[in-house]
């Protein structure tokens, strides 16, 4: 026996036995029939107007069972309607083999799908993943690439003997990720890490950061291990200084100019006071939400009747 059951706003409306024919309604019939309309036209408008479109993302990582290919990888998450096509493609040519996790649901209502393919593992040419969605006005391509490493260095806050040397790496994806920094290729000691961060466009970053000596030559690198790299990268530090006192200078500036605003508001005021005791038929008040004057603690205008 199979029963196709109609209800609103979790109350049931009516109920089909359908090998048998036999409907039972607990509602008069013009309420069902109205539910039964307009609850389609809903759900119609509904999947024709909610939209989301999904964010792409692709990655390798070492083949369990071939020490001589890769697993790359492109997710496509957080999209709605669940329809969607998806290829990793070489150099635009769409790959064969491709193996697909199949359509998932994600806990808020949206959908994922993954899709691998196995690739030799000193690749050449261009990778990326070409996606195709109802909510994009164009189809997507995201490439494959390296994370983004950079190497500098600030004045230490309490040694004016010592600098802070700081590797960055981001837009990391998967999130795992071993990075050091060295001199002379020898891994230094007493480094401190941010932990791995997100950002904004899913992908993750992490900073490491060690002191060192303002005066001490050598060679400083960093060295980053990821799924998404082939072979461990090391950027080497080209001398890149942050200089504390320019950032101190830049927040004095800031701060006169503030004091600077606060101050002339200060004198239109005592202005006004002044001119309206000058004359008795002229009235003189602040308001704000006009556009005379803008300010940060608000507009301002000045009347005068």
């Amino acid at each position: 026996m199979a029963i196709d059951e109609y209800a609103y706003d979790g109350e049931v409306l009516s109920t089909t036995t359908l090998f048998h024919g036999e409907i039972n309604s607990w509602k008069p019939k013009w309420i069902i029939n109205y539910f039964h309309k307009n609850c389609m036209n809903w759900i119609l408008t509904f999947n024709n107007t909610y939209m989301t479109p999904p964010d792409v993302y692709i990655f390798a990582m070492k083949a369990s069972d071939d020490d001589s290919k890769l697993n790359l990888s492109c997710l496509a998450t957080g999209f709605y309607p669940r329809e969607v096509e998806m290829n990793l493609r070489l150099d635009r040519n769409i790959l064969e083999d491709q193996t697909s996790s199949g359509l998932r649901p994600n806990d808020d209502e949206t959908f994922q799908l993954r899709t691998s393919v196995k690739i030799n593992r000193d690749p050449k040419g261009s990778y990326d993943c070409f996606v195709i969605h109802s909510s994009l006005t164009k189809t997507v391509s995201a490439e494959w690439g390296s994370p983004d490493i950079r190497v500098f260095a600030k004045d230490a806050p309490d040694d004016q003997h010592k600098q802070v040397l700081t590797c960055l790496v981001t837009v990391i994806y998967p999130r795992d990720t071993e990075m050091n920094i060295r001199l002379n290729k020898t891994v230094l000691k007493d480094q401190t890490s941010s932990e791995i961060r997100p950002n904004a466009d899913g992908s993750f970053q992490l900073s490491i950061s060690v002191e060192i000596d303002k005066n001490h030559k050598g060679l400083y690198d960093c060295l980053v291990f990821h799924s998404s790299l082939t072979e461990p990268v090391s950027v080497k530090w080209d001398g890149e200084y942050f200089d504390n006192k320019t950032e101190s200078q830049s927040l004095v500036i800031v701060g006169v100019a503030a004091a600077a605003v606060v101050a002339g508001l200060v004198l239109l005021f005592w202005f006004c006071l002044k001119f309206q005791k000058v004359s008795s038929n002229s009235t003189c008040w602040f308001k704000r939400d006009f556009k005379m004057y803008e300010t940060g603690m608000g507009r301002v205008t000045v009347y005068t009747i």
